[in-house]
């Protein structure tokens, strides 16, 4: 499926109004309208970076936290911080452990094991901290949905402070206090902390002195902020510039190791270190490992134990890809008896013995590579556990609602959702959601944002250079997204042991190289002389630029490639067709005649092919479409001729592999199924 691409509009009137009054270079203030910050606060509050930061006794429930918590460091009552598996939870942990540590309070820390424990506060917890001595239990990142936790908690005894900041059910626990910035009435002009946010919070009522506690622990907060993916904006934005000054600054020994052995070095951190280096090694604990070891070495002090405990972290990350690998291989290889399931509209992938916590980023994975909703179910036992990722438009959430009855358990949101099921009913369910799917008017694609499209010669380093008054960029504050059309591809070459394609492109008389990152030359289906449209964000070398200059060290990294002048939303409109026909759906006349081959554009599509072909289809339609034959008319010639055993065809990924068959005499394709469907009465 093709991606469409989504242009922001522009106002260039109200831009250099915005320039002026702000002080911002004219491309930044485009970028501020592009994410819909046109009021003077909002634009104030955006650009300010040293704004003080929000009262945390304007939090419900706050002040409360903050007496308990003091009574039991006073009379040295047993604390246990129980926080969560991913880089938020370790985060949080690690701050208000080391705060209260630094106290002289009582305290300890816990962390769930995702295979066995699953996520949250849990009876059995309950009872270990019991036998530690436990009476102060204060959750991070987790616990808003513990009722019964507490319940239980309080029947032995031991109280409970919850500090989350996921959205609260109708009935809360009945803890000491429940700090959580989506509680109804909860104080303060911002809510999308992440849960060390929450954590940070806490410690900076418990001292009473914000600024000493940004000071300390801002380099924590940054990462789990970063890391779990909430807004970049408001309080967030703050605290993720101090905290990426302060992991600069080297000043904790455990995240100077980790980020030492991932190759980063010291140099001026960006939110995407964070995000595609730090925090996947740090999750990689938790998924395939002991979590307890990235809470360790967020606090140890030792450098030899942070560089073994980074050395862990960077062997477990290692290991989540070589387990993606293997479930990749798996999957593909379901599809190769199953490819039926690649024509529904929701897919759905069944594995068995997967690991839990690599299924939702294989989830996400195949989302993006098929441009549908994906789940994805690891079978033990006759019971299924699965997550699922989705593309904007279609609620997971939703759907899931319309199947409730055949779950055993769900949760999540409109874009990622979690799910368990027995396994004689996966088909059941695999037909209700696809069902659900087809009520809807019409499946979304995949969309690509935009911030705007510019010719070639503007894409350079004052472009860049300018965009870097919105950093640090995030979600709801993404890092500039540019089109480029019309561009003519005069080289192409094969770069880190053939893994990257590097394109030199013209246009105008200007000449710029792009990278197209994890790219195969022989998936790579573009030319020298093709003329393209490329979607490119901008990455920076600063070392590179002392050396060779600011314009050769921006690389123009490619997001997308496509030839020029093709109808996207035709293509996939007849695909969307083909695959409705191949489920044996019914098609109008008018549906029927759009993806109908002639004879003469099925001899065309097999000229194409009959040497052999491998890459993106997509590339392949986009080729004939130029010569008048529509994708839909492609891909129904294409399966007719596998099923009358003229070619083979085999998927990895978006890349197909089409291969000539010997057959003796002449071969009808009239004769196949999709033709013959699509020319019955």
């Amino acid at each position: 499926m093709l991606r469409k691409w989504n242009v922001a509009k522009g106002d260039k009137k109200l831009s250099a109004i915005i320039s002026e009054r702000h002080g911002v270079p004219k491309f930044a203030a485009h970028l501020l309208l592009t994410r819909g910050l046109t009021e003077a606060q909002e634009l104030e509050d955006f650009l300010t970076k040293d704004a003080p930061l929000c009262d945390p006794l304007e939090f419900i429930d706050m002040e409360k936290a903050v007496v308990r918590i003091r009574k039991a460091i006073e009379h040295g009552e047993r604390i246990a911080i129980f926080g969560d598996y991913d880089a938020d939870g370790v985060t949080a942990t690690a701050l208000l452990y080391s705060y209260l540590e630094s106290c002289e309070a009582n305290v300890l820390y816990m962390l769930p094991d995702r295979a066995t424990d699953g996520y949250g506060l849990r009876m059995s917890t309950v009872d270990t901290l019991e036998q530690y001595g436990t009476q102060l239990i204060i959750t991070v990142d987790n616990g808003i949905s513990c009722y019964e936790e507490v319940e239980y908690a309080k029947s032995k005894g031991i109280d409970v402070v919850i500090t989350d900041h996921h959205q609260p059910p109708e009935r809360l626990p009945d803890a000491c206090a429940v700090v959580d910035p989506h509680r109804h009435n909860c104080g303060g002009a911002f809510k999308d902390f992440a849960g060390v946010g929450v954590a940070f919070k806490l410690v900076c009522a418990l001292e009473g002195d914000d600024e000493f506690i940004l000071d300390n622990y801002a380099d924590l907060v940054a990462i789990g902020t970063i890391a779990d993916v909430v807004p970049l904006i408001g309080e967030n934005r703050r605290l993720v510039m101090h905290g990426l000054e302060s992991i600069k600054e080297c000043s904790r020994p455990g995240i100077f190791a980790l980020a030492n052995k991932a190759g980063l070095g010291l140099r001026k951190y960006k939110t995407s270190d964070i995000s595609f280096i730090l925090a996947p090694r740090i999750n990689a604990a938790g998924r395939v490992g002991k979590p307890d070891r990235a809470v360790r070495l967020m606090l140890s002090e030792d450098m030899d134990e942070c560089g073994d405990l980074a050395e862990d972290l960077c062997e477990d990350n290692s290991r989540r890809l070589e387990l993606e690998r293997e479930m990749t291989a798996d999957a593909w290889n379901y599809f190769d008896e199953h490819p039926e399931v690649l024509l529904n509209q929701v897919v759905i992938i069944v594995g068995s013995g997967w690991n839990k916590g690599v299924i939702g980023i294989f989830a996400s994975r195949m989302c993006e590579i098929l441009g549908k909703p994906c789940f994805v179910l690891s079978v033990e036992n006759g019971i299924a556990t699965g997550s699922g990722r989705s593309v904007e438009g279609f609620s997971l959430h939703s759907a899931l609602c319309a199947c409730s009855d055949l779950l055993v358990h769900f949760g999540g949101h409109a874009m990622a959702a979690g799910l368990t099921i027995n396994e004689e009913d996966i088909d059941e369910f695999t037909n209700r959601i696809n069902e659900y799917a087809s009520s809807l008017d019409e499946m979304p694609v995949p969309v690509i944002d935009i911030d705007c499209v510019l010719p070639a010669n503007m894409v350079d380093y004052s472009l860049y250079r300018d965009s870097c008054f919105l950093e640090p960029f995030g979600v709801k504050n993404p890092a500039p997204v540019l089109g480029m059309t019309e561009l003519s591809i005069i080289d192409i070459k094969s770069v880190g042991n053939n893994q990257h394609q590097r394109l030199t492109l013209e246009k105008n008389g200007c000449v710029f190289n792009a990278m197209c990152f994890k790219t195969l030359p022989e998936n790579f289906n573009f030319n020298v002389g093709d003329v393209v449209d490329c979607v490119v964000t901008l990455d920076f070398n600063e070392s590179y630029a002392r050396q060779a200059g600011d314009n050769a060290a921006l690389t123009r990294i490619v997001k997308d490639i496509r030839l020029s002048g093709i109808d996207v939303d035709k293509m996939n409109h007849e695909q969307r067709l083909f695959e409705k026909a191949m489920r044996g759906e019914a098609l109008t006349q008018q549906e029927k005649e759009q993806i109908i081959p002639t004879r003469q554009q099925s001899g065309v599509v097999y000229m194409h092919v009959k040497d052999g072909y491998r890459g993106a289809l997509e590339n392949l339609g986009a080729r004939l479409y130029k010569q008048g034959i529509g994708y839909g008319a492609v891909l129904v010639s294409l399966e007719a001729m596998r099923d009358r055993g003229l070619i083979k065809m085999r998927r990895r990924a978006n890349c197909f592999s089409i291969s000539p068959e010997s057959v003796s005499g002449k071969v009808d394709l009239n004769e196949s199924f999709i033709i013959k469907k699509l020319t019955e009465d």
